[in-house]
């Protein structure tokens, strides 16, 4: 495994980091595909809405498999992940960052280019926040469990949880479901 800026790394260690965990052992599972393992570099979660951030280096592009499963990833939650780029790799160069969030018609992603600095983009992050939290949680979502346990359901029986999950939904959500993730309508 690679870090790519180890200087930067070391100098701005992720909150709670606890080591580096190599991934190259599964790589041959994806071979000739060009997948590769990538990280967030923050995500945060508040009654069922996502804050992800991704940082680069000022003129370094998010490359083109990670934009992709962020775009998709903004998609397939219908608009309950929003995406937050920098251009920077520590509060203090914070000049501007990009926001991606789901078109109104939940087919596309729109990245929307901001200025200011680390305070500007804190205010938006509160925003967020008290957006985040005055929303209920999903209905699927029982207040009782974590989104841990949603989680390990989905890990240890994936189409147990898929089923739970799909039966809770009304049929026009269903055949959304269908639409979207299979083509057709059953």
């Amino acid at each position: 495994m690679t870090i790519l800026y180890p200087q930067s790394f070391n100098r701005m260690r992720p909150a709670g980091f606890d080591g580096v965990f190599d991934w190259d052992w599964f790589l041959p599972v994806f071979a000739g595909t060009g997948i590769t393992p990538m990280d967030l570099d923050c995500l945060i979660e508040r009654s069922g809405f996502f804050l992800v951030f991704e940082t680069k280096q000022p003129g370094v592009d998010i490359p083109f498999g990670q934009r992709l499963a962020l775009e998709r990833l903004i998609i397939a939650c219908q608009g309950r992940v929003r995406v937050v780029t920098i251009k920077a790799k520590c509060p203090e160069e914070i000049t501007g960052w990009e926001t991606w969030t789901l078109a109104s018609d939940s087919s596309r992603v729109i990245r929307v280019t901001h200025l200011g600095n680390a305070d500007d983009l804190r205010q938006r992050i509160d925003l967020w926040f008290r957006q985040a939290s005055s929303r209920p949680l999903p209905p699927i979502w029982n207040k009782a469990r974590r989104a841990a346990d949603l989680f390990n359901d989905l890990i240890s029986d994936p189409v147990e949880a898929a089923t739970a999950y799909l039966q809770r939904l009304t049929p026009d959500q269903l055949a959304c479901v269908f639409d979207r993730f299979i083509g057709f309508r059953p």
